[in-house]
């Protein structure tokens, strides 16, 4: 909470959540240096913190919560709202069913992803993830300048 309230006093037009991204992408590439190989307690704890910050900065996708970091939480919300729909057939019961499948549907294309690299192209996980990060924040990053026409350059 502390970073959020951070960023927005400093640059309360752009997005917070951008500059967690862009820190963990350099955390997660530290992970591959070798004197950090060599305390893999140290590289737990700070995963756990990176775990941390991410359960608490994103937790909501439209306004919609979900759990980032494991899905059980995401599996009850998906079966109560449809359970919901199907007795109610209330259109914000579908949309929070659809809502809940996307998110596990995500999971399990990220564990397939993680297995494909791997399994496949044999690179140091911590690379991909730092990759997976840069990616979604050079996108992120590239839908919010766009919408807000390039003004924060």
């Amino acid at each position: 909470m502390w970073i959020r309230d951070y960023f927005l006093k400093k640059n309360p037009s752009f997005h917070w959540r951008l500059y967690l991204l862009y820190g963990q992408v350099f955390l997660f590439i530290a992970f591959c240096l070798p004197a950090l190989q060599r305390h893999p307690a140290l590289i737990v704890i700070l995963i756990s913190f990176v775990s941390a910050i991410q359960w608490e900065s994103f937790d909501k996708i439209n306004g919609l919560p979900y759990t980032n970091l494991f899905t059980t939480g995401n599996l009850k919300g998906m079966a109560s709202s449809l359970y919901d729909f199907r007795k109610t057939k209330e259109t914000a019961a579908k949309i929070r069913f659809l809502h809940f499948s996307r998110v596990i549907i995500a999971f399990i294309l990220g564990c397939l992803m993680t297995l494909f690299w791997l399994s496949f192209v044999h690179v140091n996980i911590f690379v991909a993830i730092a990759g997976a990060f840069f990616l979604l924040a050079l996108f992120r990053s590239y839908w919010i300048l766009r919408k807000n026409d390039w003004s924060h350059f």
